[in-house]
């Protein structure tokens, strides 16, 4: 690589901005194969960052990661280059991130916390990250961020960050799934219910059956809907059926409906256990409603011991899915729900009345020259 290769790089990206092609890539890649080419220690031309930058800038997003990915690893590559790449963004800044070793967590956190969405995705599948990179991630909105943090097996995430995650993964089931492959033994997993297989969801049922073992029942909207529901399951009218149930609980009709026509039955045989329903009755209606969970008119053994899970468990797991007030999450630090005390409301009150007031009279004197004139 010399200087008159360079020159005929330059030409060429210059040739393609006046006849209006796209040299870009192409410059992008000859730059590439003329740097694995060059061996040993010998100092690269000064010519070769500024050439670089004119060829970066030409270059499409795809073209401009490409470079990235095959450099960026590379021992011998220039910091400046990194540099470039990075200050490219997009692709090209996540193909550094996701694979450039020795990367300061300080920048990590601050891509993490402000990059765009494709630096997010790249920094949750790294195996260097702490604990505050990870909390970073977590509060990113995109769920493909979420998605490759959870699928990230290399990096502990921390029990208090988890229940956040779950939160979040009741509208993404590639996330819940994710989720539910690392979830520890011992840490409530009910938020991801809907997501679970029959025998996962047997074990998120008897946990918190003994959780609520001895505890005292907390009366639960479904109690006292089985006299307008029951008739309209037994019938096989699910719209009716939806629609009350919706009505007692205070949710939409979709959000009961995703309950109701599960495919594995159990949220459905979770809503006649809360209702009290007895086991003839909640077999009927479940027949009724969806024939394919009873072969025969007979439930199977794991929706009959979920009709026999009890109210309490079964009110709680419900509120659970519903994301109702009945979420226990064991949750630390800013991923804590927040409890307002009568106490902290008043304070926070006087604090909003003295902001109040303190706006009130700047304002005032910013008028006051005004005021006095007229």
């Amino acid at each position: 690589m010399d200087q008159a290769f360079l020159e005929y790089v330059d030409g060429l990206v210059a040739r393609g901005k006046r006849d209006e092609l796209k040299f870009g890539d192409i410059a992008t890649r000859v730059l590439t194969d003329a740097f694995l080419a060059t061996r040993g220690p010998a100092p690269l031309p000064q010519a070769f960052m500024p050439t670089v930058i004119r060829a970066l800038a030409a270059a499409s997003d795809e073209g401009a990661a490409n470079m990235a990915r095959v450099l960026a690893p590379l021992e011998r590559t220039p910091p400046e280059l990194i540099d470039i790449f990075l200050t490219r963004g997009g692709a090209c800044a996540a193909a550094v991130l996701a694979q450039k070793s020795g990367i300061t967590p300080s920048f990590l956190l601050a891509r993490a916390e402000s990059g765009s969405a494709a630096e997010a995705v790249a920094i949750a599948g790294r195996s260097d990250l702490n604990a505050k990179i990870i909390a970073a991630l977590a509060r990113r909105p995109e769920g493909p961020t979420l998605r490759a943090l959870a699928e990230n097996r290399a990096i502990a995430i921390d029990p208090g960050v988890l229940p956040y995650l779950a939160q979040r993964s009741r509208t993404d089931r590639a996330l819940a799934a994710a989720l539910l492959e690392r979830w520890p033994d011992d840490l409530d997993a009910s938020a991801l219910f809907l997501a679970a297989n029959a025998e996962r969801r047997a074990a998120i049922i008897a946990a918190v059956r003994r959780e609520t073992l001895g505890a005292a029942f907390s009366a639960s909207p479904l109690a006292g809907a089985a006299d307008l529901a029951l008739p309209a399951a037994a019938e096989g009218d699910a719209d009716n059926f939806c629609a009350t149930l919706a009505r007692m609980l205070g949710c939409s009709r979709g959000e009961v409906e995703a309950l109701v026509f599960d495919g594995g039955g159990e949220p459905l045989a979770l809503i006649f256990a809360a209702m009290a329903t007895p086991f003839e009755l909640a077999q009927q209606a479940m027949c009724a409603l969806a024939p394919h969970l009873a072969p025969g008119g007979v439930l199977p053994a794991r929706l009959k011991r979920t009709l026999d899970a009890g109210g309490e468990t079964a009110n709680r797991l419900i509120e659970t899915m519903l994301g109702g007030r009945a979420m226990r999450w064991r949750s630390r630090g800013e991923f804590a729900p927040r409890t307002l005390t009568h106490a902290r409301m008043e304070n926070e009150a006087a604090v909003l009345r003295a902001d109040r007031r303190d706006r009130v009279q700047r304002l005032e004197s910013a008028l006051a020259p005004f005021t006095r004139r007229a």
